[in-house]
């Protein structure tokens, strides 16, 4: 009887033993768990930081490609400027000369009158 006794205790020992080597696996298996999705979430956030860093570089090479594009266009209007005032000063000149040229037509047939009326 007192052997009986014994042998269930040493089995019971052996059970327990067996239950906590089972907990230890299990506790072990749950934390490798937990270490990988924690390292799957650690390269997610890096892939969503990379992608966002690229969507900011894009956006920057947009801006710049749109300030070259404006500089551009300010460069055309201030060349169409100047051209127009060119042109502007051109018929100008063309006009004192027309005009000049006018009055010397309108002097000499004056002149012209002038003779023939002498």
């Amino acid at each position: 009887r007192e052997s009986a006794r014994q042998r269930e205790r040493v089995r019971a020992r052996q059970g327990e033993r067996v239950r906590a080597r089972q907990r230890g696996h299990a506790r072990e298996t749950e934390r490798g768990h937990a270490r990988e999705t924690e390292r799957g979430h650690a390269r997610e956030t890096e892939r969503a930081h990379a992608r966002e860093t690229e969507r900011e570089r894009a956006r920057e090479t947009e801006r710049e490609r749109a300030r070259e594009t404006e500089s551009a266009h300010e460069r055309l209007r201030e060349r169409a400027r100047e051209t127009e005032s060119e042109q502007s000063t051109q018929r100008e000149r063309e006009r004192v000369r027309d005009r000049e040229s006018a009055r010397e037509t309108q002097q000499g047939c004056t002149r012209e009158t002038e003779r023939e009326s002498a």
